[in-house]
C-alpha cells in the first residue's frame, strides 16, 4: 500500500469549505430572486385556527348546539376571499382614485328620475312576471290585502332580484359571513391582498375597514344561525350573493326576523318558498313607509329603502306599470318620458301556470369554495344589491 499524502487531509478541508460557500452564494441569490419576484397569488383558501375560535364567540353570545356543531362541521374552510373583495374596493376608493380628474357634470334631475336597468323592460320580461302573478294569484291578493301593497311592484321587485326565484345567487351565505366575521386580524386577510399596494402607513387603515366588515358581518352570521336552527333549515347547502343575502327577496339574515313571514303558514319562514318571499317583500315595503296609493317621489324613497339606488327604483316602477297596463314603459310612470315613449305591448293573456313551478336554484353543500364573486350579469348589467347589504 502506498503512503498517503500529507497534505490529502488538507485538500479534503478546503474542498469541503469551497462547496459550502459556492452553496452559501447560490442560496443568497435565491433569495434575493425570490424578494424581487412578484408575489403569486394563493391557490387555496387560508386556514389559520379552524373555526374553533368563532365558534367560542358564538358560544358567548348563546349561539350554540349540536345544529350549530354540525353545520361548522361540514362548513369548508374559511377563505380570505369575500373580505380581500370588500378592502380591495374601499381601497381604491380611498386611495386610488385620481385627484386631478374633474367631476362629471350633475344629472338633471329629469333624467335621474327617468333612468333604468337596459333590457329590463321588454314584452318576455312583462310576460314572465304575469305568469308568476297568476301562479301565485291567490298569494298575490292576500299580500296586497294584508300590507297594502301592489302586487305588480313586487312581482317587479322579485324579478330585479332573483328573476323570479331562478337565480338565488351562487355562493355559501354561511361560508360567506362566516369568513367576514372571522376576518378581523389582518394576518389572515393579507395573503389574499397581494394586488393591493399596502403599506405601514396603511396598517392603521386596515384595521379600522376589518374591525367594521367583520363586526357587520358577525351579526349577519349570528342573525342567520339564529334563523336556521329556529327554522330546521341548514345554511351548509344555501346558496346566496357575494354578501350573503338569501331567498327568492335576497335578505340579509338581520332583516328575516324583523319582516320574514310564513306565507304559506306551514310553521316556518323560507325564503326560497315563493309564498313567504311574497308576504316578506310586502311586509318590508309597508314597515319602510309604503301606503296605500302613492306618487312617483313616494315609491321610489320606499323602493330605495330596499336598495338605495335610484336607477333600482325606477326599474321596478317602470316594469310594475308595464306589468299593470300592458304597455312598455322605458321610465317610471312619473316621469313625462314615459309618457311619450310608452310602447303598446302585445295583447296576450297572461301566460297559465306551469304544473310545476321552477324550484329556485340552490347550491351544492360545496358551494362558496371559491369566495366572493362578482354579482351575475344580466341583461340589464350587474345584478343590484339586496336589503341591507354590506356597508
Amino acid at each position: 500500500m502506498k503512503p498517503r499524502c500529507p497534505f490529502f487531509g488538507l485538500y479534503r478541508l478546503l474542498l469541503v469549505v469551497c462547496l459550502v460557500l459556492l452553496a452559501a452564494c447560490g442560496g443568497g441569490r435565491s433569495a434575493a430572486n425570490a424578494t424581487s419576484a412578484a408575489p403569486e397569488q394563493p391557490s387555496q383558501p387560508i386556514a389559520l385556527g379552524g373555526w374553533e375560535p368563532l365558534k367560542k364567540r358564538l358560544a358567548a353570545d348563546n349561539i350554540t348546539g349540536p345544529e350549530v356543531d354540525r353545520f361548522f362541521a361540514q362548513l369548508p374552510p374559511y377563505n380570505p376571499a369575500p373580505m380581500s373583495a370588500k378592502i380591495k374596493e374601499l381601497f381604491a376608493i380611498t386611495f386610488q382614485r385620481d385627484p386631478n380628474r374633474p367631476k362629471p357634470p350633475p344629472v338633471p334631475e329629469s333624467v335621474r328620475k327617468s333612468r333604468v336597468y337596459k333590457g329590463l323592460v321588454t314584452q318576455a320580461t312583462v310576460d314572465k312576471c304575469r305568469a308568476f302573478l297568476e301562479e301565485h294569484k291567490a298569494t298575490f291578493i292576500n299580500m296586497e290585502k294584508t300590507y297594502g301593497v301592489p302586487k305588480e311592484t313586487v312581482a317587479a321587485l322579485l324579478y330585479v332580484e332573483t328573476r323570479l326565484g331562478t337565480y338565488v345567487g351562487n355562493d355559501n351565505a354561511l361560508l360567506i359571513l362566516a369568513s367576514m366575521a372571522d376576518s378581523i386580524q389582518p394576518e389572515k386577510v393579507r395573503p389574499a391582498l397581494y394586488e393591493v399596494p399596502l403599506t405601514q402607513e396603511h396598517d392603521s387603515w386596515l384595521r379600522t375597514k376589518l374591525q367594521e366588515r367583520s363586526t357587520w358581518a358577525y351579526k349577519e352570521l349570528k342573525a342567520l344561525l339564529t334563523y336556521c336552527t329556529a327554522n330546521h333549515v341548514d345554511p351548509v347547502i344555501m346558496p346566496g350573493s357575494m354578501y350573503g343575502a338569501i331567498g327568492i327577496c335576497q335578505f340579509m339574515p338581520s332583516n328575516i326576523s324583523l319582516f320574514g313571514v310564513d306565507g304559506n303558514k306551514n310553521g316556518k319562514i323560507d325564503l326560497f318558498e315563493p309564498a313567504d318571499a311574497i308576504h316578506s317583500v310586502g311586509n318590508y315595503l309597508a314597515g319602510s313607509g309604503w301606503k296605500g296609493k302613492q306618487d312617483g317621489d313616494e315609491e321610489r324613497k320606499v323602493l330605495r329603502r330596499y336598495n338605495n339606488l335610484t336607477i333600482y327604483a325606477n326599474s321596478i316602477m317602470a316594469l310594475a306599470a308595464s306589468v299593470r297596463t300592458g304597455v312598455l314603459h322605458s321610465a317610471p310612470p312619473d316621469m313625462a318620458q314615459a309618457k311619450k315613449t310608452a310602447t303598446p305591448a302585445k295583447t296576450k293573456a297572461p301566460a297559465k301556470a306551469p304544473a310545476k313551478a321552477e324550484a329556485p336554484k340552490k347550491a351544492s353543500p360545496a358551494a362558496g369554495n371559491n369566495g366572493a364573486k362578482g354579482a351575475a350579469k344580466s341583461s340589464m348589467g350587474s345584478k343590484p344589491a339586496s336589503v341591507a347589504t354590506a356597508p
